[in-house]
This record gives structure tokens, sequence and C-alpha cells, in this order.
């Protein structure tokens, strides 16, 4: 029904003057992030996928759905996300984007300031390690948080060792996922080798729906 639709009701204010627009292609995709509860984007490569979700996110921080942006991806990965929030906004990134990492302790010094950022980003490593610590700070802080996997597909082979015993990373991302309010995956690739690996990408949008 999207798909077919005329309807586009995303329209990014904040977006800075140099912005040219949306291409005809982004158009029912960004509406299909706003309307649908937990959504699958799985345009080729260089498709623009980073600027769709930065603009479904201004529309719905904008309603107030959600107050604050969480990525979740490998780190060369980060760069672009800050490069195009400069391009978008016309704002630094260097107050407005936190990359979560270091020791521990770092992590837990930084966590009060994440509060403030309008944007997070973080590595599969680290949340599948400090999830928990997400998880309470979120709910601690009452924000409502929008939670992007970019290149998602990597959740089905990186594992974590806790101490509780081994637990795979997609597991932990699953898990930190339940405490966001809405939930997005990215990536061009979605089966590199079989269907199988589209298992923890869905059962990471809807945990409880056994989609599979």
């Amino acid at each position: 029904k999207i798909k077919t639709s005329k309807k586009f009701s995303v329209n990014p204010k904040k977006f800075s003057s140099g912005f040219r627009g949306f291409y005809k292609f982004q158009k029912p995709t960004i509406q299909h992030t706003v309307d649908i509860a937990h959504t699958a984007n799985f345009s080729v490569p260089g498709a623009g996928k980073t600027i769709m979700s930065y603009a479904a996110y201004t529309h719905l921080k904008e309603q107030g759905i959600v107050d604050q942006l969480w990525v979740i991806g490998p780190k060369p990965s980060f760069q672009p996300w800050e490069d195009e929030y400069e391009k978008l906004f016309g704002k630094s990134s260097e107050k407005n984007v936190i990359r979560y990492a270091g020791t521990r302790t770092q992590r837990i010094i930084l966590l009060p300031k994440l509060q403030s950022a309008d944007v997070v980003l973080l590595s599969f490593g680290l949340a599948g390690r400090d999830w928990q610590r997400l998880q309470r700070q979120w709910a601690k802080n009452m924000k409502k948080i929008f939670l992007i996997i970019d290149e998602a597909h990597h959740i089905k082979t990186i594992k974590m060792t806790t101490g509780g015993g081994e637990l795979t990373t997609a597991a932990a991302v699953i898990e930190l996922g339940k405490g966001a309010t809405k939930r997005c995956i990215l990536t061009g690739t979605p089966l590199p080798h079989d269907w199988y690996d589209l298992w923890s990408q869905f059962t990471f949008l809807y945990p409880d729906g056994e989609v599979f």
C-alpha cells in the first residue's frame, strides 16, 4: 500500500539550505520507515540509506515519536554518518554526534554525556558487551530511542564472551533493541550466504513476532 501510494509527508525543515532534495526512488522508502513500526532498508549500496534514515529520524523527532538516534555498525561506517550529519543539518558533528567507545571506565564516564547528543554511534562489539548498561541508561534518561543497525548482515556472525558464558552479539543486540521505541536495519547485502542470514535481522525488528 505504501509502495503504491503517492503520499510523502516528510518535510525535513531542519536540513541545511544546501540540501537539494530527495531522489524520487528514496521517497517511498522514507515514508515506509516513518509509517511502519520497525523497518528494513535493503536498498543497493550507494542509494543513500544514511540520508533516508536521517530524513525519517528528523520527521519522527519533530512528531515527538523519538528523541534520539542510535546507530550500531562497523567502525568504518561512523565517519559517513558524521559527514552526512554535517551536510544535511549544517551543524558540526563534534558536539551533536558522539561515538560510544573507549575503555570500560571511559565508557561509564561517557554515559551521562550521551543524553545531550542527537546521534550516538557504537560498534557491534560494544553494543553486545554493554547492552544491559545502555538499556538501563535509556530508561533512566527516559529517552525514546530510534535504533538503527547499519550493515545489519554482520549481526549473524560476530560473537562475544561474557562471564555467564558465550553469547552471540546478535542475541545481545536483539535484547538491546527491545528497549528502543523504533528499530530499523540497513544493508545492501541482506543475504550474503543463505536465508538464515535474515533470522537475526528480522528477530531484531520483531523479537516477539516470530517472523521466521
